[in-house]
């Protein structure tokens, strides 16, 4: 009797498995990881190049950065499959002659995930052969002759999360040939008669870096179709900013850090909308005066302010800052900051850490204290002793005073504060006995003493005896 096809394929799995599967407990054969040929490491080194090796001696990482590389000197990556980082900066500044055609060696590398090709002005046209790396994340063609005919091939990776293409020809035609790319971070030097809008075919993507410019307030309308951007600085200079573009600022609500640049004269409109960004961690004013800041609405989230001023706020403009509860970290200019300034700065009831430094926005977080630049024309706009108010009124965990010139004198002023973990002395005349009216301060993780009249022995004898962390 003949079985019912279905039965009989039910039948036929049970008993002995069908197609193209193998029958139950029989293993696949185990491909063991050949490590590179030393001759092909020699040919690497031979031609300039670098590389790591993986713990079973495959090349993983090669660089030929700056090295003279012609066409056909790239078939060597045919030796070198594993690699998930490769290097090709450069190669045309130390006149290397390598062209596109030179690349198709890169047909080799399906494994690859980072590819540096930047800084090449030979190098042109379609680029095809990128297609074939299915695994690719990031791309820099920074400073190429690449133009609008290569994105087709960038577009169609479906992996690719970070794209730089500033300084060669691509234009908004060609970011618009991106549209569906899952790219998340892009360099894309616009220019201020652009498309705005044409990146708003990547709707992964989270991060623009414009080059050393801004977007102009007056345009903000066409960001609408990008609002899971996290990153972006707007100019109010020279522009007005009309309502629609505060509506605009408001449907970006993916932003995380967000700069704003604006006359110290105006209004700056834009700081009302920021009560509609549920994300904004970090914030950035640049050039701002009492009239903009006073705009500032209550805003929950906002944990780190740089407050890059180019005169003085007063302090009444400052207690505008009291609208940001969370406000953990706060960076100032020296030279703009007044002893008015700090007693409003220490009622801030959650501030853990001061900069002061014009240049802090995204790094609010960081542990240990960097060197502040020096302003020989301005100079700390406050004493030692106002410190006073700052270490007695609030938990401060950090505070930078690199540079200031600031002798023993603030050292029992600093004492004061026992919740300090990390502090910045940097480039003053601090002494080995200064150092020790810290030697109450257990929390101590870590001191700037770099340039100071501190001797070596007293730092590490400081360390053991009272600051073990």
């Amino acid at each position: 009797m003949r079985l019912p096809s279905l039965v009989g394929t039910l039948l036929c799995l049970f008993l002995h498995g069908c197609g193209k599967c193998p029958p139950s407990g029989v293993g696949q054969p185990t491909v063991i990881p050949q490590p590179t040929p030393q001759a092909v490491l020699d040919r690497i080194e031979q031609l300039g190049g670098t590389y790591k090796l993986s713990g079973d001696g495959r090349v993983v990482v090669l660089s030929f950065k700056r090295c003279p590389l012609n066409d056909g000197d790239l078939e060597i990556l045919r030796s070198t499959p594993d690699v998930w980082t490769l290097n090709l900066r450069g190669i045309n500044v130390v006149k290397g002659t390598l062209t596109a055609a030179g690349l198709e060696p890169l047909e080799a590398l399906t494994k690859l995930r980072r590819l540096d090709l930047s800084m090449n002005a030979r190098l042109n046209g379609r680029l095809e052969v990128i297609r074939k790396l299915r695994e690719l994340e990031f791309l820099n063609l920074e400073g190429s002759s690449f133009g609008d005919e290569t994105m087709p091939a960038i577009a169609s990776l479906p992996r690719l999360q970070t794209l730089r293409v500033g300084m060669n020809g691509i234009t908004d035609e060609g970011i618009r040939a991106l549209r569906g790319s899952p790219i998340e971070s892009i360099d894309y030097w616009h220019d201020r008669g652009e498309d705005i809008g044409a990146l708003g075919g990547l709707k992964k993507l989270r991060t623009w870096f414009i080059g050393y410019d801004s977007i102009p307030a007056d345009r903000l309308h066409e960001l609408r179709d990008m609002d899971q951007l996290e990153f972006l600085w707007i100019s109010c200079f020279n522009v007005d900013t009309p309502p629609e573009s505060v509506e605009a600022l408001r449907t970006l609500t993916s932003l995380q850090t967000l700069e704003i640049s604006c006359p110290p004269d105006a209004d700056c409109p834009l700081l009302a909308a920021l009560d509609s960004l549920p994300n904004l961690r970090t914030l950035r004013l640049t050039s701002i005066g009492d009239r903009g800041i006073s705009r500032l609405p209550r805003q929950e989230t906002i944990e780190g302010l740089d407050l890059a001023l180019t005169t003085q706020v007063t302090a009444d403009g400052l207690l505008a800052l009291r609208r940001l509860p969370q406000l953990k970290n706060l960076s100032l200019r020296p030279g703009t900051t007044t002893p008015d300034s700090l007693r409003v700065i220490a009622s801030l009831p959650r501030l853990e850490r001061l900069y002061f430094d014009a240049n802090r926005i995204g790094h609010a977080h960081d542990q240990l204290p960097h060197s502040s630049p020096v302003y020989p024309d301005l100079g700390p706009g406050f004493g030692a002793t106002d410190l006073a108010t700052l270490t007695q009124q609030i938990p401060l965990k950090h505070l930078s005073l690199d540079g200031f010139g600031f002798g023993d004198e603030v050292m029992p002023i600093l004492a004061l504060n026992t919740h300090f973990e990390t502090l910045g002395l940097g480039d003053s005349p601090i002494t080995d006995g200064g150092l020790l009216q810290l030697r109450h301060n257990a929390g101590l993780r870590y001191i700037n003493v770099e340039g100071t009249r501190i001797g070596r022995e007293a730092a590490l004898q400081f360390q053991t005896d009272f600051a073990p962390r």
